[in-house]
Parts: C-alpha cells; structure tokens; sequence
C-alpha cells in the first residue's frame, strides 16, 4: 500500500506501509532525533563544499553529452512546471562538476556509479551537477555521492519542526545510507 508520494526534482520517492504502520511516522520515530536542523543549504553553499571538501573541479554543462543535457533539461522542465514556478529554460543556470579519483573523491569510486563521458574530461568520472535556482536539484550518477548530498544539504527548519515530505524525503536519505541502498 503507497502511503506518501514526493518528486523532489531529482528522483521518485514512494513511500511504502511495511505493514506494521505508517512508514512516515516510522522514519520520524527511528531518524529525527539524529537530524540537527541548521537550515538548507544553497546550491551555492553545495558547490562550495564540492569545490572545499571533495575538490570538485568545474566543467561547462555543454561539455556533457546530448543525451545527458537533454534529459537533464526535460527533468528540470517538469519539475518547474510542477511546482509552478515562473522559470524558463534561458534562465536555468548550471553548476556543473567532476569528482575527481584522488584523495579526496576516490571514496565514490568504490561504490556502483553511471561511467559518463565528457567532452575534453574523459569517459570514467562521477559528475554533480547543481542548479542555482532550485536549491533541491542535484545531479550525480553516483547514488552513495548522491544520497552524501541531499544529506549535507540538509533539511529546512520548516520542514523539521513541521514533519513534511521535505523531512521524510531527507530521513529516507539516512535509511538509505544507512542500509546501503545505492
């Protein structure tokens, strides 16, 4: 039985009855209390701890393949129409990244990820790709750098003192981790 239904903009989250009760309030009981609110970060304040934490070195959106731009932007399509917002393809702004196989970025390199290739940065590298007006996309073809993100990102004192889909979104993001869902 489906209980709750979110699209966050960069996947489908369905929430299912494990039979034993809502899963929703499952998640609270089980995560909220490891979740210190300090506000959602910026896509701004995201590719700054890409560029700090994970040495992530900036690359032209144009540099992905058609396919990869194309399906990027039909996602981005429906979610602003979605949520209504007075946004168009002119104004969309990317922030995109490669995840380098160092010190810092090796770590993402151990899990399953998507091999992409990228005109002029080779064909085996794990990308992020932000958006500057939509503080809840994030691209990534690595589902363990993926789920890292939303975490860091974190959750909005709204939604956390309000227990919203945005705080059920993010607490199924620790249960992924947490079981190894990626």
């Amino acid at each position: 039985m489906i209980e709750e239904f979110a699209n966050d903009g960069n996947c489908v989250i369905v929430f299912a009855a494990n039979g034993d009760g809502n899963n929703g309030e499952r998640l609270i009981k089980k995560y909220k209390h490891l979740v210190k609110p300090s506000g959602k970060k910026t896509p701004e304040e995201m590719a700054d701890f890409l560029e700090d934490k994970l040495s992530a070195v900036p690359i032209d959106f144009s540099s992905f393949v058609d396919v990869t731009r194309k399906v990027t932007m039909l996602h981005l399509n429906l979610y602003i129409k979605t949520k209504g917002m007075d946004l168009s393809f002119n104004d969309l702004e990317f922030m995109a990244y490669k995840i380098p196989n160092d010190k810092f970025g090796a770590e993402y390199y151990k899990y399953p990820y998507k091999s992409m290739e990228v005109e002029g940065h080779g064909d085996d590298l794990i990308y992020v790709i932000l958006e500057k007006h939509l503080d809840n996309y994030i691209n990534c073809n690595c589902g363990k750098l993926s789920l890292d993100l939303a975490i860091k990102r974190g959750v909005s004192d709204y939604d956390y003192e309000n227990n919203t889909i945005g705080l059920l979104e993010y607490l199924s993001r620790l249960e992924a981790i947490e079981n190894k869902w990626y």
